[in-house]
């Protein structure tokens, strides 16, 4: 296999070598810290970590533990499982005990007046939550016509932030937290 140099025109062969002499552990160790190159310069190969070892559902985030109740939600609000995978990683690392300062519960973090209008009784249980969290989404995105980045950023900023403010209002913690799910759904690995 050979890598390509990124953008920038970094070189990115000492990788391969480096790879090859430690094992795929090292790489993907390697990529997910950002791929620094030995002069401290950024490196982002144009491979992912999946092109080179093959993701099983125990190497997902989550280790596959959600992966029934992430399809079953995915099915009934036809939602893209990769995308709840993303949301729940972003979102609380897989955590079904987290709670934000803002108050959000469980791992797709819903609030609490949303996850009362969602019929979600304890946030904290990973299916009500992910299943809570999945139609909420499927209602984000119905309601901007598909548009994913707009239905993120509803997710993350507020409906009524979203459409009475303008995008220039929009805070970097949501532009970032839209570009990083964007980023791992499309298959960027460093997210």
């Amino acid at each position: 296999m050979t890598l390509t140099p990124d953008r920038s025109g970094v070189d990115i062969a000492g990788l391969q070598s480096n790879w090859s002499a430690s094992g795929p552990s090292s790489l993907e160790a390697y990529i997910q810290q950002g791929g620094q190159s030995a002069s401290g310069v950024p490196i982002k190969p144009r491979i992912a970590v999946e092109d080179i070892i093959p993701r099983t559902a125990e190497s997902r985030p989550g280790g596959g533990k959600y992966d029934a109740i992430i399809q079953k939600a995915s099915k009934q609000y036809g939602v893209d499982a990769d995308l709840i995978r993303s949301v729940i990683q972003v979102e609380s690392s897989f955590n079904p005990k987290a709670v934000s300062a803002a108050g959000a519960k469980g791992m797709m973090q819903l609030m609490p007046g949303t996850a009362k209008e969602l019929g979600v009784k304890n946030p904290f249980d990973a299916e009500e939550n992910i299943m809570g969290g999945t139609a909420y989404l499927s209602r984000l995105l119905n309601r901007y016509d598909g548009n994913v980045r707009s239905a993120l950023a509803a997710y993350n900023w507020g409906m009524g932030n979203l459409e009475k403010k303008p995008m220039a209002a929009m805070p970097g913690e949501t532009r970032h937290y839209v570009s990083r799910i964007m980023g791992m759904v499309e298959g960027d690995t460093t997210g």
